[in-house]
C-alpha cells in the first residue's frame, strides 16, 4: 500500500450504481476510472492532477433517519495513484495499489467524484495512512483569496482553504499542516488579517464553502488586522512558511495591546521561528560528506540542503523530520521547484560541457504536438553555471527588495515578461469567478476555460458543439509574437497563422494573440521580468528565475557586488548544488579553470573576488557567495585515490560513519552489536574506509530478511573488499557462513611437498543461517587473532 503523504491531491471516486462488482473489476484490471455523468463532473475530472491519490468507494448510511441516528459511510474498495489525466473530463488512467480488504470510514462523500476537504485526519482515515508523530509547531501564512475577500468565511466556518489553482509548492506545503501549527492570514500587501491555530479535523465544517481543492480546520483566535512594515509579505503565493513572525507579533502588540494576553497564551514570544528569529547558521561554501558505502550520505543530503537554505543546524532539521521523511522530501521538492536546489551525479563521462557550458545540438520541439523542426547548435549552460546565475540574480533581487537600490532593471518589453503578467491576470480573474472571453476576427466568442497540466491555456468556443477544451500553447503564441509585431500584420488568419505555427485552431489563436497584444499595450513600457514591486512574490520571483533563464542571466549580469552590503550578501537566499559521487568524475576536466573560483575569498563580493571568461560564450563569470556545493564521496571507491588535490584543498569534509545505534533487534539478533563487531574486524584487517554501512540492515524486520541482507548485500561487499582472499572473509564471518572445501577426487599426479595449493572456500547455504549463527558474530568478547605464521598451507586456520 502506498503511504505517501505528499500527493498533490486526494479524491474519492464512485461508479455507476447497479453494476457493482463488474465496474470495480473493470477499473482495476484495465487501470482506469471513468463515468457517464454530466459536465459538472467532467469539469472536476479535468482538474484532477497527475500523482493524485484516489480511493474507489461505495456510499451508504446506517441508523434511523427519523430518530436522528443516521450516519454516512463509505466503503473503500481500492486505492491508487493517477498516472494520466486525458483532459476530456471522462477518464483517468490509474495505477491501482495491490488488492486490499475493503474497509469502512464514516464520512459524507456521496458524489461520483469529490476532493477531500476535511483536513489531514480524514485523509489518513480514508487512505489508511500512518499517524505522523508530533513535531514542534510551524508558522505559515495563508492568503484568504484575492485582496482578502474570503477572510469573513475563514472566520465563519473555522477553516482555511486554497483554491483549485495554486502552485505545486503551496499544495505540498499545505499538505504538511498539523494540529497546533500557527496560521497567519494575510493580504498580499503588508496586512496581517488574523492569527489562528490548526485544529483537529473533527472541529471543522465545510458547509457553505465554495468548491475548493484543499481545506484545513483552523481556530481563529485573533480575528483582528494589523498593518505591517514595508516589504514584510510582498508575496503572490497562496500559502507557505513565513519568515516574519517577529514582525507580526510586534505589529499586533503595538496596534492591539488588548490582545497581548491572547498572544502570550497561544503564541508565546519564545515561539520558535528558525527562518527569522535566529541568525542564519554558517556553512562551508564547499562541503563533502564522506564515508563507507551504506552510511546514508546521499540520504543525508536532503537534511543538509534544507539546513543550508534555511540557515539552521543540520541536527535540528534531522531531529524535526526524523519520523517524517515524507515531509522533508516535500520541503526539499519545494526548494527544487523554486530553483534553489539542483542534484547531479558525477561519472566518468561527465564533462565541463555538462557542468559549466558547452555547444549542444538542439531540436526545436513543440511540447503540445511534439513536432520536430530543424537541427541547430547552440551554447547551453550546464547546471553549475545555471545555478550560479540564479544565485547572483537572487542577490540582485534581494538587494532591490531591501530598498537599497534606487533603480529598477529597466529593460525593453519581451514576450516572457508580458506573458507572465498576462497569465497572472487570467488566473486572478478565474479565482474571482469572472468569465474571460476572447473575440475572434469574425466576432465570435472564445471562452477561457483554465490551464492545462503543462500550464497552457484551455479555451473553447462559447456556442460551439465541441465539448473538450482546445489548448493554446505559450510556445506557439511566442512564435506569433516573434513573427508579427501587430495583429494587423495577419492579413489572412488561416494562411498566415498556419504558416507560422504549422496547423492549429487558427481563429482561437488569433483571438488569444489579439487579447495578448492589447494587454501588452497596457503594460508600462519599462516593465522587466525581474522588476521588484509590491505585487511581486519573493518565492515566485525565485521560481521565475527557473522559468525564464534569460531573466536570471540578465539580473546576474546587472549585479554590481560593489553596491551590495555585506549583510545583504549574508542574508540573500541560498542555493545548493548537490553533487553525488563527486570523486567518480574527472574533477579537473569537469571544473576546468573554475576550480579557483570555488574558494570563499574569490567569490563575488569577497576580498579577492575573481571572474573568468568562459571559453564558449565568452561571458564573464563569477561564483556567487550564496551558492553552496554539497558533495558525497564513497571512501571504499577506488576512484578516491585519484581525487584532485586542488579539490581537496577547497572542500571541507564531514565524515559519515556507520551508525549501529540506529539498528534494532530482530528475531533475537542485536543488529547494532552485530554491525559493530563486523566493522571492528574489517577495520583491523583492512581500514575504516572499508566498513559496512548501517543502511544494509535498516530495512531488516525478520530473520529471513536478515539472511537476504547478508547473502545479497554484506557478503558481496566483503568479496569486493577482500577480492580473492576468502580466508579474510572467513575471519570476519566465521565458519557458520564460510566453509572450507575438501578435495573429493584423487589427484593423478601426487602433490609435491613444496607445491602450494590454494584452499577452496564457499558460502554456506543461507537457509541454514540460524539466530545462533548471527549471534555468534558478536558474542565473542575478544579481538580476532590473525595468524602470523609463514605457513602457506592454511592461512585461515586461526579462524577455526
Amino acid at each position: 500500500m502506498n503511504n505517501n503523504l505528499v500527493a498533490p491531491a486526494y479524491y474519492v471516486l464512485g461508479y455507476k450504481q447497479g453494476e457493482g462488482i463488474e465496474q470495480q473489476k473493470r477499473f482495476v484490471e484495465h487501470g482506469l476510472w471513468d463515468h457517464d455523468h454530466n459536465k459538472t463532473v467532467e469539469a472536476l475530472v479535468r482538474r484532477v492532477p497527475v500523482g493524485a491519490r484516489v480511493a474507489l468507494k461505495n456510499y451508504f448510511t446506517r441508523g434511523s433517519r427519523k430518530k436522528g441516528e443516521s450516519r454516512a459511510y463509505i466503503q473503500v474498495i481500492a486505492l491508487g495513484t493517477v498516472r494520466e489525466n486525458e483532459g476530456n473530463g471522462q477518464r483517468l488512467l490509474i495505477e491501482w495499489d495491490a488488492p486490499i480488504k475493503p474497509y469502512e470510514v464514516q464520512t459524507r462523500y456521496q458524489s461520483t467524484i469529490a476532493q477531500i476537504r476535511a483536513g489531514e485526519a480524514q485523509i489518513r482515515r480514508i487512505f489508511a495512512l500512518p499517524t505522523v508523530p508530533a513535531r514542534p509547531p510551524a508558522i505559515y501564512f495563508v492568503h484568504p483569496g484575492p485582496d482578502g475577500t474570503w477572510w469573513p468565511k475563514f472566520q465563519e466556518f473555522g477553516n482555511a482553504y486554497l483554491p483549485a489553482i495554486v502552485s505545486e509548492s503551496a499544495r505540498l506545503a499545505f499538505g504538511q499542516l498539523r494540529p497546533g501549527d500557527v496560521l497567519v492570514a494575510t493580504t498580499r500587501y503588508n496586512q496581517a488579517l488574523g492569527l489562528g491555530v490548526v485544529a483537529p479535523s473533527s472541529d471543522s465544517t465545510a458547509a457553505g464553502l465554495p468548491a475548493t481543492e484543499l481545506t484545513c480546520p483552523v481556530k481563529w483566535w485573533i480575528p483582528h488586522a494589523a498593518e505591517m512594515n514595508a516589504n514584510t509579505f510582498l508575496v503572490a503565493a497562496a500559502f507557505g512558511r513565513t519568515k516574519h513572525w517577529t514582525r507580526i507579533r510586534q505589529a499586533y502588540e503595538a496596534q492591539h495591546p488588548e490582545l497581548l494576553a491572547v498572544l502570550n497564551t497561544h503564541f508565546p514570544p519564545a515561539e520558535p521561528d528558525p527562518l527569522s528569529t535566529v541568525p542564519l547558521q554558517k556553512f562551508p561554501s564547499n562541503q563533502i560528506l564522506f564515508g563507507p558505502p551504506g552510511t546514508g550520505k546521499t540520504y543525508a543530503t536532503a537534511a543538509w540542503a534544507v539546513a543550508i537554505i534555511e540557515g539552521r543546524k543540520v541536527s535540528e532539521v534531522e531531529a524535526e523530520y526524523y519520523a517524517n521523511r515524507e515531509a522533508l522530501q516535500a520541503l526539499l521538492q519545494t526548494y527544487r521547484l523554486r530553483g534553489q536546489v539542483e542534484f547531479v551525479t558525477f561519472h566518468q563521462s561527465f564533462s565541463y560541457e555538462d557542468f559549466v557550458e558547452g555547444i549542444k545540438p538542439t531540436l526545436a520541439t513543440d511540447d503540445d504536438d511534439e513536432e520536430a523542426e530543424a537541427l541547430s547548435y547552440r551554447i547551453e549552460p550546464g547546471v553549475f553555471r545555471t545555478l550560479s546565475e540564479r544565485g547572483a540574480a537572487a542577490i540582485n533581487l534581494w538587494h532591490q527588495q531591501q530598498g537599497l537600490s534606487s533603480t529598477a532593471l529597466a529593460t525593453p518589453l519581451d514576450f516572457t515578461s508580458v506573458y507572465t503578467q498576462f497569465v497572472a491576470t487570467l488566473e486572478d480573474k478565474l479565482l474571482k469567478g469572472e468569465e474571460v472571453v476572447f473575440k475572434t476576427k469574425s466576432d465570435t466568442a472564445i471562452v477561457f476555460d483554465g490551464f492545462s497540466p503543462k500550464g497552457n491555456l484551455w479555451v473553447r468556443h462559447k456556442k460551439g458543439q465541441k465539448e473538450e477544451p482546445f489548448t493554446v500553447s505559450g510556445f506557439r503564441l511566442r512564435k506569433l509574437y516573434d513573427k508579427f509585431k501587430t495583429v494587423a500584420e495577419i492579413q489572412n488568419v488561416t494562411n498566415d497563422i498556419t504558416a507560422t505555427i504549422k496547423g492549429a485552431n487558427t481563429s482561437a489563436y488569433w483571438a488569444v494573440f489579439n487579447a495578448f497584444k492589447e494587454f501588452e499595450g497596457q503594460v508600462a513600457p519599462v516593465a522587466s521580468p525581474i522588476e521588484i514591486s509590491n505585487k511581486s512574490a519573493w518565492p515566485n520571483l525565485l521560481q521565475g528565475l527557473v522559468a525564464d533563464p534569460a531573466a536570471a542571466k540578465l539580473a546576474a549580469n546587472k549585479l554590481d557586488y560593489a553596491q551590495v552590503a555585506a549583510e545583504i550578501l549574508a542574508d540573500a537566499p541560498r542555493f545548493v548544488l548537490i553533487i553525488d559521487e563527486i570523486n567518480r568524475g574527472n574533477v579537473s576536466n569537469i571544473f576546468g579553470e573554475l576550480i579557483t573560483l570555488l574558494e570563499d575569498d574569490k567569490r563575488g563580493g569577497q576580498l579577492n573576488a575573481m571572474n573568468l571568461k568562459l571559453p564558449y560564450s565568452k561571458a564573464s563569470f563569477q561564483v556567487p557567495p550564496n551558492l553552496y556545493l554539497l558533495g558525497t564521496m564513497n571512501t571504499a571507491d577506488r576512484s578516491i585515490e585519484a581525487l584532485d588535490t586542488a579539490l581537496r584543498r577547497r572542500f571541507s569534509f564531514s565524515e559519515m560513519p556507520p551508525k549501529p545505534n540506529l539498528l534494532k533487534a530482530v528475531a533475537g539478533v542485536e543488529l547494532g552489536p552485530l554491525l559493530t563487531a563486523l566493522n571492528e574486524r574489517i577495520e583491523y584487517l583492512s581500514s575504516r574506509d572499508h566498513c559496512l554501512g548501517h543502511a544494509w540492515l535498516m530495512g531488516v524486520n525478520s530473520l529471513e530478511e536478515l539472511r537476504d541482507a547478508f547473502h545479497h548485500k554484506i557478503i558481496p561487499q566483503l568479496q569486493e573488499y577482500f577480492y580473492g582472499n576468502w580466508a579474510r572473509i572467513r575471519q570476519i564471518l566465521g565458519k557458520a557462513f564460510v566453509e572450507k572445501l575438501t578435495l573429493k577426487v584423487s589427484l593423478l599426479d601426487p602433490v609435491d611437498e613444496y607445491d602450494e595449493r590454494p584452499i577452496r572456500y564457499r558460502i554456506t547455504d543461507p537457509g541454514q543461517w540460524t539466530v545462533k549463527s548471527f549471534q555468534g558474530l558478536y558474542v565473542v568478547n575478544h579481538a580476532p587473532s590473525v595468524r602470523t605464521s609463514t605457513s602457506a598451507t592454511d592461512p585461515g586456520a586461526s579462524a577455526e
